[in-house]
This record gives structure tokens, sequence and C-alpha cells, in this order.
């Protein structure tokens, strides 16, 4: 990721106009596994937030091509 600052985003039902979208996702899959029965007993948390910082890195790659 570049050093530059990020501009507020509009506000949305889904988070602060300040939000990182970053932030955002991991947000929004905290609620996600705390909502019981949506995800299989035989699947730890840990994997999901282990495939989701990897799409948050494949997102940033394809944005910047640094990494």
């Amino acid at each position: 990721m570049s050093g530059t600052a990020q501009k507020p985003e509009a506000a949305t039902s889904e988070g602060t106009p300040s939000e990182n979208v970053i932030l955002q996702w991991q947000r929004v899959l905290t609620t996600t596994l705390r909502t019981p029965g949506v995800q299989p007993p035989t699947i730890i948390s840990s994997r999901s937030f282990a495939m989701m910082y990897l799409a948050m890195c494949g997102a940033v790659n394809s944005c910047e091509g640094d990494y």
C-alpha cells in the first residue's frame, strides 16, 4: 500500500464514514462468526480469518501492484 491517507467515504448502513475498508471486512466477518449456526463446528474460525486476510492481500495487490 502507498503511504497516502484515505479519503472518508460516504456513510452507509454498514459502517461509519471514516471506516477503513479493511476494518470493515474484519467487522463483518467477526459479526458473522458470532452468529450461531453460520459456520459449521468442524471449521475453526481462525481459518476464516486467514482466508479473509489472503483475500485482502490479493485485493490490495490487484489495486497497488506492489506486493
